[in-house]
């Protein structure tokens, strides 16, 4: 026994403070079927069971993306297209009215993490760029979703922030089709798409009391306005040094090379 636990621990990398801010496991994440999990948060154990144990009904709607990637604008789209009624984003955060799917399997096995043990941006990039950050790699994630859509249209829609950005009349248009629940010509007559579009902006969710002083129940999140950011494409660039933006379009250009994928 005393010669094993030897040859552990002098197998056990000797990692400096400034190396372990960013070190995956230093920031709690494990590595598990190819992508690295926050387990403190989200156990592989509840992983497994969810992959056992769910089973997905065909009217069912899973709103899969990164976090700060739209994914506070999407749910608000999504529940206000399938409801046709935006009273209830008035008194709850998007997050509320479609809640994450881990919660159901988590129990209370969450556990709250200080924001001081939070990484700076620079670490942050660098872990990225490694994809080994909370989910990552990002790459493969979006490369699986975007085969996925173009092999079954039908059960998976590929939208990008950009898109949604550009020209968010058209895409919800195209968002409401894909949900089953597409809007009628007497609808788009009297501006139901444009009130919706409207209803959900950025700057609308952001400016909502709920958005700006509430707060989730059972939330590690502090705030509901930490859910709103700038909402602008490509804001990265004011928080990056040239250098590292040139880089970070390399790492993409490299890693999505041949799939037609690009992200501003």
């Amino acid at each position: 026994m005393e010669s094993k636990k030897s040859s552990l621990a002098s197998s056990t990398p000797n990692i400096s403070p400034s190396a372990a801010a960013s070190n995956p496991y230093t920031q709690g994440l494990t590595q598990f079927q190819g992508f690295w999990i926050p387990s403190t948060r989200v156990p592989t154990s509840s992983i497994i069971s969810f992959q056992i144990y769910f089973q997905a009904l065909d009217n069912d709607i899973i709103v899969a993306s990164k976090p700060k990637a739209g994914t506070t604008w999407l749910k608000a789209l999504v529940f206000t297209i399938v409801n046709r009624l935006n009273a209830p984003l008035n008194s709850a955060n998007p997050h509320q009215l479609i809640p994450f799917l881990r919660s159901s399997f988590i129990g209370k096995t969450l556990i709250p993490i200080s924001l001081k043990s939070h990484p700076q941006v620079e670490d942050c990039f660098e872990m990225f760029c490694r994809g080994e950050e909370g989910y990552g790699p990002f790459w493969d994630h979006a490369l699986r979703y975007l085969n996925m859509s173009l092999e079954k249209p039908s059960n998976v829609l590929f939208l990008r922030y950009e898109e949604l950005k550009e020209d968010p009349v058209a895409q919800t248009k195209r968002l409401a089709e894909f949900l089953g629940f597409p809007f009628s010509m007497e609808e788009e007559k009297i501006g139901v798409v444009n009130q919706i579009v409207d209803f959900c902006s950025f700057n609308n969710l952001k400016d909502l009391e709920v958005n700006k002083t509430g707060k989730m129940p059972r939330s590690i999140i502090p705030s509901n306005k930490l859910f709103f950011r700038s909402g602008k494409v490509g804001d990265y660039v004011n928080h990056l040094s040239p250098d590292a933006v040139k880089r970070l379009s390399n790492i993409l250009k490299e890693k999505l090379s041949g799939s037609g994928l690009t992200f501003n």
